[in-house]
């Protein structure tokens, strides 16, 4: 069977669906979460939503949520080429500075989630 799972380092993603969905919550980075999706995917898991969604570059926002499908039974290569490239992209770009104001903070989770919430509200 088939099972989904979140991976965020957005607070305002894993408030909203932890109640609901499985969700791993990483105190990280756009990257830790890349990474912690690869894991995954290496594992036989799917993704279901694009690692670089949005016109937004790895290193513009500190926050990425993901929805891959757990238990599969083969390794989808589509996936493992997809976070891979994904990864390696987000590497080039770099990080997101580390000093940010709040309210900018603030302003990339909610874009997040609302990029999220529509995947969620077609899925």
């Amino acid at each position: 069977m088939e099972q989904t799972m979140i991976i965020t380092n957005n607070p305002k993603v894993n408030e909203k669906y932890h109640d609901s969905k499985t969700v791993k919550f990483l105190e990280g980075t756009y990257l830790d979460v890349l990474l912690a999706a690869r894991n995954i995917v290496h594992k036989g898991g799917v993704l279901l939503t694009h690692p670089l969604s949005s016109s937004l570059k790895p290193n513009e926002t500190p926050y990425k949520s993901l929805l891959v499908a757990q238990n599969k039974e083969e390794v989808d290569l589509k996936s493992i080429d997809l976070i891979e490239n994904s990864i390696a992209t987000a590497q080039k770009f770099g990080s997101h500075p580390k000093e940010m104001a709040i309210k900018k903070r603030e302003d990339y989770k909610l874009i997040d989630l609302d990029l999220f919430d529509h995947v969620m509200d077609k899925i």
